[in-house]
């Protein structure tokens, strides 16, 4: 599997890569994802951070300012829960997108259309040894 980091960095070489491939992937969409991706766990990550911080707060006050805080801290827990969901379902949306993104070829591979464009560079047998001319594997 790619990077996603390989492939921000580098979109335009990984677009030409994946054609020569005759893979059909729409690498912009791919960065869009996952920059919404990545602005809904750094939401998820502040609501968290903001509801640790209301609960020591809870814990400290008085109860007339606590019955506050922990209402506060309810309608909190509730937009978390949703930012939990919404990052879910972008992370699976993501990660199905990548799983279907093919490697790209090595540089110096000489890259076909299909099988009978390949050219045959060597042949090996399964034990590792050049097959002789004419002959199949033992």
């Amino acid at each position: 599997m790619l990077d996603i980091k390989f492939i921000r960095e580098n979109p335009e070489m990984v677009k030409k890569a994946l054609a020569t491939r005759g893979a059909d992937v729409d690498i912009e969409k791919l960065l869009v994802l996952d920059e919404e991706r990545r602005k809904k766990i750094q939401e998820t990550d502040e609501l968290r951070a903001r509801q640790n911080i209301l609960s020591e707060e809870v814990a400290k006050t008085s109860s007339e300012e606590r019955n506050k805080k922990i209402a506060e801290s309810k309608e909190l827990k509730t937009q978390l829960v949703a930012a939990e969901a919404r990052l879910r379902v972008a992370e699976e949306e993501f990660d199905a997108m990548m799983r279907a993104l093919p490697n790209i070829p090595y540089g110096g591979w000489l890259v076909g259309k299909n099988e009978t464009e390949n050219k045959v560079l060597r042949e090996v047998a399964a034990d590792g040894e050049p097959r002789p001319a004419g002959r199949g594997i033992k």
